[in-house]
């Protein structure tokens, strides 16, 4: 699913649950889903706006914002399309995770990962997380940064008890090479 359909099956599930049309727990994984989509979606519209000409004061003026702190926030190297599908993809591991869904996640994994780490591991690592720290409340604006053709994308994570970051890596073909959650730094 792409980023615009991950939205609007995200918005549709919370708006049936805010109508009384569906259950309010899926919604919220959804709800939380939307915001980190948001931002993916963001600087996605802000790639195709430099692309189709527009200049960095007419993206800061759209945004409400001086040209300099559009430029800053959207205007590293980094912000690819194929950077873009990194955090969208990370952001479906934590929300496949968060839904329980470990199966969909240990799919995006690569060989080596997913020899080492089963389905029935992963959920069971979760699990104990959730048990210490409490449920998966919020997620925060993903972190991205490459290292050796790695791209490594930290989203933070809000627990009930306590915050975290998940830690992402993806190889180049797009599949997981890692996947952490840490300490925040």
């Amino acid at each position: 699913m792409n980023l615009a359909g991950l939205i609007r099956h995200n918005a549709e599930l919370v708006a049936r649950a805010l109508e009384g049309e569906g259950p309010a727990r899926e919604a919220l994984v959804g709800a939380l889903s939307l915001a980190a989509l948001t931002e993916d979606a963001t600087r996605a519209l802000v790639v195709l706006a430099r692309d189709g000409g527009a200049t960095w004061a007419e993206i800061g003026e759209l945004l409400h914002v001086s040209r300099q702190a559009a430029q800053q926030r959207f205007g590293g190297a980094e912000m690819t399309e194929s950077t873009v599908a990194s955090v969208r993809q990370a952001t479906q591991v934590v929300a496949h995770l968060g839904n329980g869904e470990f199966a969909a996640v240990h799919a995006m994994f690569d060989a080596l990962m997913s020899s080492k780490l089963g389905v029935d591991e992963l959920g069971a690592v979760w699990r104990q997380l959730v048990s210490n720290l409490g449920e998966l409340r919020d997620t925060g604006t993903a972190a991205v940064t490459k290292k050796g053709g790695y791209t490594i994308v930290d989203i933070p994570l809000a627990f009930a008890e306590a915050e975290m970051k998940a830690r992402v890596t993806f190889n180049t073909d797009g599949s997981i090479g890692g996947l952490y959650i840490l300490n925040p730094e």
